[in-house]
This record gives C-alpha cells, sequence and structure tokens, in this order.
C-alpha cells in the first residue's frame, strides 16, 4: 500500500509540476523565438496549403447544405432560416472541433510544427548539440505519429470498454463516468505529444510508449491542456499543440534520463 501511496504521490507530483511550467515554457517559445526556421522548409508551405484546402472544403460543405435549407418563401421564413444557417453553422464548427476523431487528426496535422518546435526546444536545452532534422526525419516523424495516433485511440477505445460497464453497474459511480472518460481521452492525447520527445533520442514506437508510461502525470496534464485549447476553434489547436510541446520538451528534458547516457533507459524498460 505504501508503494501505492508513493507512486500516486510521484505522479500526481509530475501533474502539478508540468502544469506549473506551462507559463515558462511559455516564455520560452517567445524568448527562444522557436517558430523561427520553419517556413526555411520549401516542402511546408505545399503542406500548409492543402491543410488550408481541406479545412476550406469542409466549411464550405457545410455552408452548403446549411445555404439548401433557407427558406426564401417570404421575408419572415427568410429571417428565421437565416437564423437557423448561421446556428447551425456554429453548431456543426463546433461538433467538428470537438471530435474525438478531430483532436487525434489535427494532432497528426500538426505534426510537422510539434517536431520541429520540440527540436529546436532540445537543442536550446542541449547547448546546440542536436542535428538539424532533414526531409526523411519529418517524413518518418509523420508516419510515425500516424501509426501511433491508430495504437493511441485503439488502445483508448480498450480502456473505456473495460471501465465503462464497471463503473455502469456499481452503485453512485455513474456520475463519475463523463469525467473519467474525459481523463482517458487527454491522457492518451498527451502520451502522443510525449512520443515526440522520445523519437528525437531513437526511441522506436513500443519503447516510447512504454517509458512514456512512467510519467502520466506529464501526459494527463498536457493532455488536459491541449483538451481545452481545442475547445477554442480554428487558433486554440495551433497554440495547444506548440505551447505543450515546448512544455513536454522542457519537463522531459528536467524529468527523464534520455539525454544524460545514450541507450541507458533501455534498462528501465526491463
Amino acid at each position: 500500500m505504501s508503494n501505492f501511496s508513493t507512486t500516486l504521490k510521484e505522479h500526481f507530483t509530475q501533474f502539478l509540476y508540468t502544469l506549473h511550467s506551462i507559463p515558462a515554457a511559455i516564455r520560452f517559445f517567445r524568448d527562444n523565438r522557436l517558430w523561427e526556421g520553419f517556413l526555411r522548409y520549401g516542402w511546408v508551405n505545399k503542406i500548409l496549403v492543402f491543410i488550408a484546402i481541406v479545412a476550406g472544403i469542409k466549411t464550405l460543405g457545410n455552408v452548403l447544405s446549411s445555404v439548401n435549407k433557407v427558406d426564401t418563401s417570404n421575408a419572415m421564413a427568410l429571417m428565421s432560416s437565416m437564423g437557423n444557417f448561421f446556428d447551425n453553422m456554429a453548431k456543426s464548427q463546433w461538433e467538428f472541433f470537438t471530435n474525438e476523431g478531430f483532436r487525434y487528426g489535427i494532432l497528426i496535422l500538426m505534426e510537422i510544427f510539434i517536431f520541429h518546435v520540440c527540436h529546436r526546444a532540445v537543442d536550446i536545452l542541449m547547448k546546440d548539440k542536436m542535428k538539424e532534422p532533414r526531409l526523411n526525419d519529418f517524413i518518418k516523424a509523420q508516419i510515425r505519429i500516424m501509426v501511433l495516433g491508430l495504437m493511441c485511440m485503439i488502445a483508448e477505445s480498450i480502456v473505456v470498454s473495460i471501465i465503462t460497464p464497471i463503473i455502469s453497474n456499481l452503485p453512485g459511480l455513474s456520475l463519475l463516468k463523463e469525467p473519467l472518460m474525459f481523463l482517458i481521452h487527454c491522457f492518451f492525447m498527451g502520451m502522443l505529444v510525449l512520443d515526440n520527445y522520445n523519437e528525437i533520442f531513437g526511441l522506436k514506437i513500443k519503447e516510447s510508449f512504454k517509458y512514456s508510461l512512467k510519467f502520466p502525470g506529464i501526459a494527463l496534464a498536457v493532455g488536459i491542456v491541449l483538451r481545452i485549447c481545442f475547445l477554442v476553434p480554428f487558433i486554440g489547436p495551433v497554440i495547444g499543440t506548440l505551447v505543450t510541446a515546448v512544455t513536454v520538451s522542457i519537463v522531459m528534458f528536467e524529468q527523464a534520463n534520455l539525454q544524460q547516457t545514450e541507450g541507458s533507459w533501455r534498462e528501465e524498460l526491463v
């Protein structure tokens, strides 16, 4: 019991320390101008255009769908229909940005930003000892997060399917269902961000996932911040991913040992 209490306290300390580090991470991002150098990758502009087109098509589809429902038979009907039009548009965009699948999807689309920011942050923390990433590194990172994103979605579904019946059948615990589902989703989103730090030091996907389980407090904290940021359409996901990426880089640099002794972390996974 004492070991459990000690472990729980350690993870809770990780959680609080990560949240406390967010303001410092924002200052670190600003003072070190971590966004610099990103647009020098010519292929980035093409990807950004592609993302803009996809988002534009989604929005256009919502507009056309709502326009078809507008009643123009008389002035009162038109005014009522226009009100419904804007209401439906707002609801559609809200559902789009709060959908769980979208949240994983946007992290995948934002990977090129996350990888760049994490790499720049770690490079500064390690006094410019990191090699500059190449196009191939970004491609590998993009493929990696797609695989890990799928793994996290499956793992989340399994955990939810196991816990839901237990909570539902226990008197008085049904009220905990939604908060618990929220925390589970936040945890797995945080695991995706943590992987970017682990990847820099050469951990494979399974190794990274297993190693990240040593820092559940960090994963949960950044996941909650991400989840809250995602409630703000468009700019929220961008700010959330960048801030949490820098936060993870700083906190993991302080609490993990990946940068200290190359390969020593493998002993901890045995």
